[in-house]
């Protein structure tokens, strides 16, 4: 289940004005995991930058798949090599009925 209408719009809005605050290179989302779930905890909405060198064994849609997947997150968008990943503070009670 997705978060959708009006909420994900105006989440892709708030994205949209931010730069990355992660960068995921050649040694693969594992080693920036920690990081992302640091900023998904004080920011809950942020964006992160796929380097060229992480796509060369997996690609970028893998890479955002996975870490989504690791921080109980959500891929919003997936543009060029950026995507934006929204993990609620307050749970996802809120935007899925508890599901998760």
């Amino acid at each position: 289940m997705k978060v959708q209408g009006s909420v994900r719009r105006e989440l892709l809005s708030r994205a949209n004005k931010t730069k990355p605050l992660v960068w995921i290179g050649k040694g693969g989302y594992e080693r920036s995991l920690g990081e992302v779930k640091r900023q998904l905890e004080s920011e809950s909405l942020i964006k992160v930058r796929v380097l060229k060198s992480a796509t060369l064994e997996s690609t970028k849609e893998e890479i955002a798949a996975g870490v989504a997947a690791s921080t109980d997150s959500e891929v919003l968008e997936i543009k060029g090599m950026n995507f934006v990943l929204f993990r609620p503070k307050g749970g996802w009670k809120r935007y899925r009925g508890g599901s998760r």
